[in-house]
């Protein structure tokens, strides 16, 4: 379970910096966007994983029997829902302005740019928000304690943002590196189902080959849909074919 609440935390940390950095170069935003941007994220994730929250169904739900079997596959589904909704978000933000139907050049009023942000947002900060308690509560359930949840997150919250900050954001473009998120949380995902008693070296051969395969798909799918994406809001600089 360990690297799965990684895997939670790194999405987490990658897509909040992607996202915020989309919102501020669609909505031409300044300081007061990146305040709003980050109150939101934190408002939407305790949400996902307060008890009063989203996360009450995973808080009153009965006890996971077979270790956990139900919750585990639920923890994989929520991976895999994330690794659809980052991309998904930020194609919405770059179709946000057509959507809101502001002229081409124009500041998004104060409204209609709080009710996006809001709204763009809270999918994919819901979903980790429930993910870190399920994770956390399946830690537990191992025989664990709840602070190793805070730390594994933790840890790939670290990696994530060391790896945008040097790699990412300087060699691949958002949507590059929003499916080469998607990728990790695939790689995690299929690793859960591949029986536990095998050797951590024979699990890791077993998925090596699909997260291969989803680097070199994100890598030339990630660029088309960039170019796509970007002619929503600059048409007069990209041509179609």
């Amino acid at each position: 379970m360990q690297i799965g609440l990684a895997a939670v935390g790194f999405t987490s940390t990658v897509a909040q910096v992607v996202l915020m950095r989309e919102l501020v170069a669609t909505l031409y935003g300044n300081e007061l966007l990146f305040g709003l941007v980050l109150a939101t994220w934190l408002a939407w994730v305790a949400a996902g994983s307060s008890p009063r929250g989203l996360a009450r169904l995973v808080e009153r739900a009965p006890h996971l029997p077979g270790g956990g079997r139900e919750g585990v596959v639920t923890f994989i589904g929520g991976l895999a829902l994330a690794a659809v909704l980052f991309p998904a978000q930020i194609a919405l933000v770059r179709g946000v302005r057509t959507l809101l139907r502001v002229t081409p050049g124009a500041l998004v009023e104060f409204g209609p740019m709080v009710g996006a942000v809001v709204l763009i947002l809270a999918p994919l900060c819901l979903l980790t928000g429930l993910l870190f308690t399920l994770g956390a509560r399946l830690t537990v359930e191992r025989g664990g304690v709840a602070s190793q949840a805070y730390v594994w997150e933790s840890v790939g919250g670290i990696v994530g943002g060391a790896l945008f900050s040097f790699v990412l954001v300087r060699q691949f473009d958002p949507f590059q590196t929003a499916l080469l998120v998607s990728a990790v949380n695939l790689t995690v995902a299929a690793s859960f189902l591949i029986p536990r008693p095998l050797p951590s070296l024979s699990r890791f051969l077993l998925v090596a080959p699909l997260f291969i395969i989803l680097i070199i798909v994100a890598s030339f799918l990630g660029n088309h849909l960039h170019v796509a994406t970007l002619r929503w809001q600059w048409q007069s600089r990209f041509y179609l074919p």
